[in-house]
């Protein structure tokens, strides 16, 4: 049983706003960039839950399967997984891994996150993550590669 009800959010420092999810089959791990259905049942994000229209936000801490546990919607001194080096400020995808973004399409599927902005560059050449502001992200536009 969970102590609050799915879909509680509330506010915490750093201009945060949290939101009290439960994921379902899927585990949700630490920094996971995650999509939040309307029943309140979180993912981490993909093409295609992106493009579904669900609220975005980002796990802080790993949520097993079939658990609650809250992600941040919005404010700052955030973390978000990432493939690899990506830039600060840079626009930012959803990708062939499920939680992460990159600032590259490598998929006509990828999805455009907005209000999610890095401020610090993630490093290396694999999975990484980066600090990161949220502000209500959203997915503005469906990408297709020309």
């Amino acid at each position: 049983d969970s102590v609050f009800a799915v879909g509680t959010t509330v506010k915490g420092n750093n201009a945060s706003e949290w939101l009290y999810v439960r994921t379902g089959s899927t585990a949700v791990a630490q920094y996971d960039c995650v999509a939040v259905a309307i029943a309140g049942t979180a993912a981490p994000v993909t093409h295609a839950l992106a493009r579904a229209g669900l609220t975005i936000g980002v796990a802080q801490n790993a949520i097993s399967a079939n658990q609650f546990g809250w992600v941040a919607i919005n404010g700052h001194s955030l973390t978000v997984n990432t493939l690899a080096a990506e830039a600060v400020g840079v626009s930012l995808y959803t990708t062939d891994t499920a939680g992460a973004l990159a600032d590259a399409t490598a998929s006509a599927s990828a999805a455009l996150i907005m209000g999610l902005t890095l401020v610090a560059t993630a490093s290396g050449t694999t999975a990484s993550n980066a600090a990161c502001i949220l502000q209500n992200p959203v997915v503005r536009k469906t990408i297709v590669d020309a």
